[in-house]
């Protein structure tokens, strides 16, 4: 999941720029949207029953009507909702305001003391071309749901997970997707194979790299699975300093 972070001051058009990025995100892949409201409080809608669920304690109360559900959640951590919204299966998350923390950002107007500013009064296009520079963040649901998306019904589907160490750095990761994409070339029935590395996880020890093989046949996805395991296995906590 993309996290695509916007900040700036109040009434520089950061709103403008989500509204506008939305749509065109959508026709790539599903969006979330975390907006900062700083010192103000929500204000939830009195005498409604969900209301009332919230009050009495419930950790999350939900409505659901013939449209939409909405959902009220006791979590102010940006990086639980970050893991919620990729667990959804969201391919993008917009975050606007949150500028304290350190990914890549998006300023409109004055950027003040912003830290690691990526690009300034950027168009939507220019958003949408340099997606790979932005910061990455993938959980092992998040990344179930995006290889089940891109297989056909009745295929063949096996992910596995891996703990791995912080210092472990993306570009192994990629390097090691594409040794696992030559050895599996030949193989039968391999419709894809991805690998993912998920950066720190709140809550975990060990960052995580995620295998997923989609297959016509049993046999070409396990042939697949072995040969990730090969790949894999030193970049496991276990395996740190092996050669």
């Amino acid at each position: 999941m993309k996290i695509i972070h916007i900040a700036g001051t109040s009434g520089s058009g950061k709103t403008t720029l989500v509204r506008n990025l939305i749509p065109v995100l959508e026709t790539i892949g599903p969006v979330g949207v975390v907006k900062h409201i700083g010192h103000h409080t929500m204000k939830l809608e009195e005498g409604k029953d969900t209301t009332s669920f919230y009050g009495a304690g419930a950790s999350i109360s939900a409505g659901i009507d013939s449209e939409k559900m909405m959902m009220v959640a006791k979590e102010t951590s940006l990086e639980e909702t970050l893991v919620r919204l990729c667990d959804a299966g969201m391919q993008f998350a917009i975050v606007e305001g949150f500028k304290a923390r350190p990914d890549p950002k998006i300023v409109i107007g004055e950027g003040g003391d912003t830290q690691n500013v990526l690009m300034t009064d950027p168009s939507v296009d220019e958003v949408v071309r340099r997606l790979d520079e932005f910061e990455e963040f993938t959980t092992a649901e998040g990344f179930t749901r995006e290889l089940r998306r891109g297989c056909r019904p009745g295929m063949i589907v096996l992910i596995c997970t891996l703990a791995c160490p912080q210092t472990t750095r993306k570009d192994v990761v990629r390097s090691a997707e594409q040794d696992l994409l030559k050895n599996i070339g030949d193989l039968s029935g391999i419709i894809f194979a991805k690998l993912r590395f998920s950066g720190k996880i709140p809550g975990k020890d060990h960052a995580e790299i995620h295998f997923g093989v989609c297959a016509t046949n049993t046999n070409g996805a396990i042939e697949a699975a072995l040969f990730a395991t090969d790949l894999l296995l030193p970049l496991s906590p276990a395996g740190e300093g092996e050669t």
